[in-house]
């Protein structure tokens, strides 16, 4: 028998933090006690307890119960490579670690959906956040993960990712991260600087808003530190002093990181929270005068995407629904799209059990991907409305409970189907 749908909110992002052109309607943000991992690089940071560490540290500062952590990485790689990673092993790969609350023995996918090992005292613990960052330079990939000039690989995985961590009831996050450094102090490098981080931002906003994940701006916020350094400082301040590396944080970067996963996360201003963490103490009097820089750049940042995102949109309703209908037996699946729905995406997460290439038209609207793992349709301006027979998509006999649907509308919040 065909199996009919139910429509299930999914944790979607809190309004101050979607992307500049999204409208969502306000959840509930990462609080202590949260499970939250990330996966990700030498950019993800892994000393400390890494970017998880960071936030503990605004949160220990308030008296507050920390957050559960977990870090994935693979040491100049994007999340292909995360992804085709079966093990964390280090003795699989010398480029490989983890740490926190994570079964090094599990690649990602099994990561996420096993939830936190070892630490938790939760029963069915999930993660309830997990950051995933990419990465522009990867010569050993066919393609540029993250390139500000083509984000297009980086965009196929994030999809991937978020299926998988949807499955599991958590939210993803997206780490939008910072440009190398600049050759000098001159204008014109400068301007390259604003210009790379003006589409990063682009790049990993239009994937948030497709998928209505949270975006944790660090580029913009890099830059706007940047622009805000004090006379006399190098705009290389926040980069690690180091001659041949382009890339990496220097101590003072750990307030970037702090601030804006903090503001992002939590909807809440971290200007006068108190940060010690390592060697970075925000009353070390060569420290102070940068960290209250850092505080209110990242809070003005992320509060102007708020309230953009706001203006006009507190409350939405969602402005349209899917259902689906699905026989295992066949793997036909028909689903019904009303109002106005931006993004469907149709797989099985962490299995592959979809037909690569056989995704029809919505209406006018191609699929923008389709492989063994998911089917997706995009347009910012709603999928035409009408019901659609998606047959020889999903492999025949596989279960509806290995089935996801999730859609994004024009408005409100985004949601999970799953077949029933």
């Amino acid at each position: 028998m065909p199996s009919r749908s139910r429509s299930l909110l999914c944790l979607s992002p809190i309004s101050i933090i979607v992307s500049m052109a999204s409208l969502c309607s306000a959840v509930e943000p990462i609080k202590p006690g949260d499970a939250f991992l990330t996966i990700g690089n030498s950019l993800s940071l892994a000393k400390d307890d890494a970017i998880p560490g960071l936030l503990n540290a605004l949160f220990q500062s308030q008296g507050k119960q920390p957050v559960e952590w977990g870090r994935l990485s693979k040491w100049a790689r994007g999340l292909r490579s995360h992804h085709e990673t079966p093990s964390y092993l280090t003795a699989v790969h010398k480029r490989l670690d983890s740490a926190g609350s994570v079964d090094p023995k599990l690649g990602a996918y099994a990561n996420i959906l096993s939830g936190p090992a070892g630490k938790s005292t939760k029963p069915d613990r999930r993660w309830d956040f997990v950051s995933l960052q990419g990465f522009g330079s990867d010569d050993t990939e066919p393609a540029a993960d993250d390139a500000a000039e083509d984000p297009k690989v980086f965009n196929a995985y994030v999809r991937k990712f978020d299926m998988v961590i949807r499955k599991r009831g958590g939210q993803t996050v997206l780490f939008a991260r910072y440009d190398n450094k600049t050759k000098d102090d001159s204008d014109a490098e400068i301007a390259r600087y604003k210009s790379t981080s003006d589409r990063l931002m682009k790049n990993y906003d239009a994937i948030g808003k497709e998928l209505g994940a949270i975006v944790v701006p660090v580029a913009e916020v890099m830059k706007q530190a940047m622009l805000a350094r004090p006379a006399g400082t190098s705009a290389n301040y926040l980069y690690t002093p180091r001659d041949n590396d382009q890339i990496h944080p220097g101590p003072l970067a750990k307030g970037v990181y702090a601030y804006t996963f903090y503001a992002a996360l939590t909807g809440q201003s971290p200007v006068g929270l108190a940060l010690k963490h390592a060697d970075y103490d925000d009353t070390d009097p060569a420290t102070k005068p940068i960290d209250e820089i850092l505080e209110r750049v990242s809070w003005d940042v992320v509060k102007a995407r708020t309230d953009h995102a706001r203006a006009g949109s507190a409350n939405d309703a969602r402005s349209g629904d899917v259902v689906i209908d699905y026989d295992p037996a066949s793997g036909k699946a028909t689903i019904t799209v009303t109002g106005k729905v931006m993004s469907i995406r149709l797989g099985t997460p962490g299995q592959h059990k979809m037909k690569p290439g056989s995704a029809p038209k919505l209406g006018t609207a191609p699929a923008i991907q389709s492989d063994d793992e998911l089917a997706a349709w995009y347009d910012a301006s709603g999928l035409a409305a009408g019901t659609y027979e998606l047959a020889g998509l999903v492999a025949p006999g596989t279960p509806a409970s290995d089935v996801l649907l999730c859609f994004t509308p024009v408005t409100g919040d985004a949601a999970n189907v799953t077949p029933k």
